[in-house]
């Protein structure tokens, strides 16, 4: 609870005063359009929630349901926003479900207790804001009424002067505009006090029904535990492999470059210019090839093209390089928006199956696709190669793997023997 909103009304000082009508403000701005924002929550869900149930036996309700439970979860999301001014600060979680198909993932939705209590707020907060939104309209109407009464009793008994006000009905000794005043005194003090009690009673269901259980909350500490540890297992897998295959290519050209040099110079030490030209040849040679081999090992980092110009002009480059014939075809036209993170994974997993392809599928054309879709980043790897790839722990697709799991994302192998392989990778935005 904001702790300006609990300021007691005894307290002295015009800064006191203050922020007791600030809290009482922000409780009326959230009491006062509740109810007609419930109503249509309640509307919606209920109805819904009832057709999916009743047609659920002809299959036609389970996509209903799966409907009204994501409605049920942008209502909550909207809810917990109304309720950040009054101290309520959502915690985030996950949102992704397990399946292979975009249609298994919907349906784990079901499986979701925490869609499942955001739609029973959804509709149970409903009573509970025809309640809360009554006894604060009340209050403010008294306190409105009673402060005005000067100016519309008045007119009131000129236009109806048999009618009976308050002060005839209890036969008192005082004026009505006086007894409307004093009520009006009586439930100013008494609101802020109201007003906050109304809200504490939607911050407590929020609580209750909104906002994430212990359990949640700590399956996702083991779920952000194991993305870290998938992630620092991808970085040894990668320096693992960058120093296996420095020492087996360039380290062994860049010997074999000295002794050709060396050489080189002892023939020309002995006069045979013939044998000392031949000897710069292969040196020459080998270092091209050196070249290569450091540019190719070099796209396991990402490149200042990355950051300079963004995705897709990465992804260009490093399809143009590629050993085997590459043709890409991207859709990344919001693609500045990624975060560096999540580009920097895209990137390298394309720079991951090329390198597999090159290395093993003695394919003769690869396509890349990379599509931006609203909530994920879709990049799929084709080659028309040999296939019969697997996941193999400790090699690059595993790293591959861990890395883009360790960024919550997904990836898929279709290999089959002789008929190609098809990397797909999707990458939250």
């Amino acid at each position: 609870m904001d702790n300006e909103t609990a300021t007691p009304i005894g307290t002295i000082g015009f800064a006191g005063i203050r922020a007791l009508g600030r809290g009482v403000l922000r409780d009326t701005a959230y009491l006062l359009p509740g109810l007609l924002i419930d109503t249509v929550k309640f509307s919606l869900l209920l109805t819904l929630f009832c057709v999916g149930v009743g047609t659920v036996i002809i299959w036609v309700g389970i996509p209903i349901l799966v409907f009204t439970l994501l409605l049920g979860h942008q209502f909550a999301n909207f809810e917990l926003l109304r309720l950040r001014p009054l101290g309520i600060e959502p915690k985030k979680l996950s949102a992704r479900f397990g399946g292979a198909t975009v249609v298994k993932r919907k349906l784990g939705i079901l499986r979701s207790g925490r869609h499942w209590r955001e739609l029973l707020h959804g509709i149970f907060i409903f009573p509970v804001t025809v309640v809360t939104w009554s006894i604060s309209i009340s209050w403010w109407a008294v306190v409105l009424a009673g402060a005005t009464g000067w100016i519309w009793i008045p007119i009131q008994d000129r236009a109806f002067p048999q009618s009976l006000g308050l002060v005839d009905l209890l036969h008192l000794p005082i004026l009505e505009q006086v007894l409307h005043f004093a009520l009006a005194v009586v439930f100013a003090i008494t609101l802020p006090w109201v007003l906050r009690g109304c809200t504490l009673v939607h911050i407590a269901l929020a609580n209750a029904l909104l906002l994430p259980t212990n359990a949640e909350l700590e399956a996702e500490i083991a779920k952000l535990s194991r993305t870290r540890e998938q992630l620092d297992a991808a970085e040894v897998l990668s320096r693992r492999r960058l120093e296996h295959d420095i020492h087996d290519g360039p380290q062994q050209k860049l010997i074999r470059l000295g002794m050709d040099l060396a050489t080189a110079q002892r023939r020309l030490d002995e006069g045979d210019v013939a044998a000392a030209s031949s000897a710069l040849r292969e040196a020459r040679s080998l270092t091209d090839a050196t070249i290569s081999e450091l540019r190719a090992l070099s796209r396991g980092f990402a490149p200042p093209i990355l950051k300079d110009r963004g995705l897709d002009a990465a992804l260009s480059a490093l399809c143009a390089q590629s050993v085997i014939p590459t043709r890409l075809t991207a859709n990344l036209a919001d693609a500045k928006t990624l975060p560096e993170s999540i580009a920097a994974a895209a990137y390298f997993a394309v720079a991951e199956g090329l390198s597999n392809a090159a290395k093993h599928s003695q394919a003769s054309e690869i396509l890349v696709y990379a599509q931006l879709e609203p909530q994920e980043l879709i990049i799929t790897i084709c080659d028309n190669g040999r296939g019969g790839a697997e996941i193999v722990p400790d090699h690059g697709l595993a790293g591959l793997r861990d890395r883009i799991e360790g960024h919550n994302g997904s990836i898929s192998l279709d290999s089959i023997a002789d008929s190609g392989t098809r990397v797909t990778v999707k990458l939250p935005r």
